[in-house]
């Protein structure tokens, strides 16, 4: 495999996971809180004039609402590349897979909220009221779903993706696809994360 297509192999790595960490969020929110709510890149009920600063003044039918966006949480899609290409060789070790899983990807977790408060300036997340919490950032029931994850990507989302990837690969337009699948993922983050700046975090595992 050359280097045009590992670079299209993890980006539908990405958006496979992404969409993967997104269903599982979803689920564990509504389970949670009996609740079904936007998680990532979906904007359920988010109207473009009213929640966003830089829209304050453009003509009031962007106050309409509406759901809008695409179904990936970004910090499960770079989490399940890492895992992918970091761990898939060692599937004779599922203990070892599920305490590097675990530590490393709960290190990848704090990162990403140091990151996110500092740069971004919003807190997407917060454990404060979570067992074993470090600083709200991360938690032991967070690391440990860190651990299971890393399981079931490395032994089963990992080869399944490949698989389908093999198949799409042989299709005319998989590039087009995935660069404007890209392009679309890219649009989104600027929109949540700087035009949508001001939208109050939601307190419920509210993941990047």
């Amino acid at each position: 495999m050359n280097k045009n297509q590992k670079f299209y192999k993890i980006l539908y790595y990405f958006y496979a996971c992404g969409f993967f960490g997104w269903v599982y969020e979803t689920a564990a929110v509504l389970i949670e809180t009996g609740k079904l709510t936007g998680r990532g890149l979906i904007f359920v009920g988010k109207t473009l004039g009213s929640h966003s600063y830089l829209l304050q003044n453009v003509p009031r039918f962007l106050d309409l609402k509406f759901t809008w966006g695409v179904p990936i949480i970004p910090i499960y899609g770079v989490g399940g590349v890492i895992v992918c290409l970091a761990f898939s060789k060692l599937k004779m070790h599922p203990i070892r897979i599920f305490f590097l899983g675990l530590f490393s990807m709960t290190a990848f977790e704090y990162i990403s909220s140091v990151f996110c408060q500092y740069v971004l300036h919003k807190q997407f997340w917060n454990y404060d009221n979570r067992f074993l919490n470090i600083n709200g950032r991360v938690c032991l029931e967070s690391a440990l779903a860190w651990g299971i994850l890393t399981i079931l990507c490395v032994y089963f989302l990992s080869p399944m993706i490949g698989e389908k990837f093999e198949k799409f690969e042989e299709k005319k337009h998989y590039k087009i696809i995935g660069i404007v699948l890209l392009i679309v993922v890219s649009v989104l983050m600027i929109l949540h994360y700087i035009v949508f700046g001001n939208l109050p975090a939601n307190p419920v595992i509210d993941k990047i």
